[in-house]
């Protein structure tokens, strides 16, 4: 297997079925998918198994939502290609930009150095200013230049798949590889995406409002300093 695809999945009962039929259209034998259920109460356990998967899209499905980090990490754990990504499952950005991303990462020298992310491109004017506010405020406490932390996909190889085991389990964790990442002085590339407003519920990071927005800001400053101490 040459890529892997990790989904987690959170409530996602109204946009599951659509999502599938994208993947379908974009993956081959050299491409496997793990969407994992994270501990959904909603319909989207029942959902997925009422569609018939293909031998290379894999469910995993865990019974306690532990974190966003922890689906994504359990993800991983059971992924079998050479290069390892994961994405959102909630279409707001395509599952395409995998496979962009992972055609950029082809082209790497040395694809143990290198690691290829997304860029938002057309994000609210709001967002778009939380998003370089947190990219400043994390770029000067950890001394790492760390843009559009939060931006999906994350394409690498799976040589540093020991990072998981000190990563933490929430929506921390995007920062956390990417800090890890920067620590060991890999190279970065970015592809563009462009983010496209949900069509069913709602974030599940707590950001869909600005109390939500504020709370995530100041978890993500708190994780900061207890990383700045580490370091």
């Amino acid at each position: 297997m040459k890529l892997s695809i990790v989904i987690p999945c959170y409530n996602e009962s109204d946009s599951i079925k659509l999502l599938i039929n994208k993947l379908q259209s974009i993956i081959n034998k050299d491409i496997e998918v793990i969407i994992v259920d994270n501990g959904s109460n909603d319909e989207t356990s029942i959902t997925i198994e009422n569609i018939k998967l293909p031998e290379n899209i894999k469910v995993l499905k865990l019974e306690e939502n532990l974190g966003y980090g922890n689906g994504i990490i359990q993800g991983l754990k059971i992924t079998s290609g050479e290069i390892v990504s994961w994405t959102h499952a909630d279409l707001q950005t395509d599952p395409y930009d995998v496979i962009k991303g992972y055609q950029k990462h082809q082209h790497a020298l040395i694809k143990k150095q290198c690691i290829v992310k997304g860029r938002r491109k057309n994000q609210a004017f709001f967002e778009k200013i939380i998003t370089w506010g947190m990219s400043i405020y994390c770029s000067f406490q950890l001394s790492k230049i760390l843009i559009d932390i939060n931006a999906q996909p994350k394409i690498f190889h799976r040589s540093f798949l020991d990072l998981l085991n000190s990563a933490p389990l929430d929506f921390s964790f995007d920062l956390y590889m990417l800090n890890s990442f920067k620590t060991q002085k890999i190279k970065i590339e970015t592809i563009p995406v462009y983010f496209k407003k949900r069509l069913y519920g709602e974030p599940k990071g707590g950001g869909s409002n600005l109390r939500g927005k504020f709370k995530i800001i100041i978890k993500t400053i708190n994780y900061v300093k207890r990383l700045k101490k580490k370091i």
